[in-house]
This record gives structure tokens, C-alpha cells and sequence, in this order.
């Protein structure tokens, strides 16, 4: 991903991210409980990084790429450059109101 350690990817990766766990959350979830992990536990930089190493686990480096590339693609409208104004805090709302959604959190 296009993270740093000690930097956050910018929220469409994030947002990304926790799509696709919560389109796939049955197998997702199962997955972590299967290693004693518990995904809503964790800050939302290691969430990320758990769906992250979840989808990118089994592929060969050229489908690696693909991911990275559909992940990191800047949403239309946005600037390529972070937008500063988006903070920890709000991403993390933004977790949660998704968590929320998707029944996972109560």
C-alpha cells in the first residue's frame, strides 16, 4: 500500500478497505476468529493492514499489483495529494458508522 510506516494512506484506501471486509465480512470475520483475532479491536491503521494482508496473503506479485493499483486509484474529483482535513478521528467514524451498518458492531 501506499502507507509509510509512521503515515496513514489517504481515506479512499482506507474506505477501500473496509468495503470490501464488510462485503466479504462472513468470510473475513471467520478468518480472524480463526487466528484469535478480534477486527473491531483493533485501531483503524491495523484494521486496514488486517484486511490488507488478508487480501494480498495467497496472490503472486502481478495480482499484488492489481490491488495495489485498485486500491491507491485517486476517486474521481479528489486530489491526488491526501487531504489534510481528513482525520484520524474521522476515519475512524467512519469505520465505525460502517461496522454499524453492516450489523458487526452494536
Amino acid at each position: 500500500m501506499a502507507a509509510v510506516a509512521g503515515e496513514r494512506p489517504p481515506y479512499w484506501v482506507a474506505a477501500r478497505l473496509t468495503a470490501t471486509a464488510r462485503q466479504q465480512w462472513p468470510t473475513f470475520d471467520g478468518w480472524c476468529a480463526s487466528r484469535n483475532v478480534d477486527p473491531l479491536a483493533l485501531d483503524i491503521d491495523r484494521f486496514c493492514n488486517l484486511i490488507y494482508f488478508w487480501l494480498t496473503q495467497n496472490v503472486d506479485e502481478r495480482r499484488r499489483r492489481e490491488i495495489d493499483t485498485q486500491l491507491e486509484r485517486v476517486p474521481p474529483g479528489e486530489d491526488p495529494v491526501e487531504d489534510s482535513t481528513w482525520s484520524a478521528e474521522a476515519e475512524m467514524a467512519a469505520f465505525t458508522a460502517a461496522a454499524r451498518t453492516s450489523g458487526s458492531v452494536g
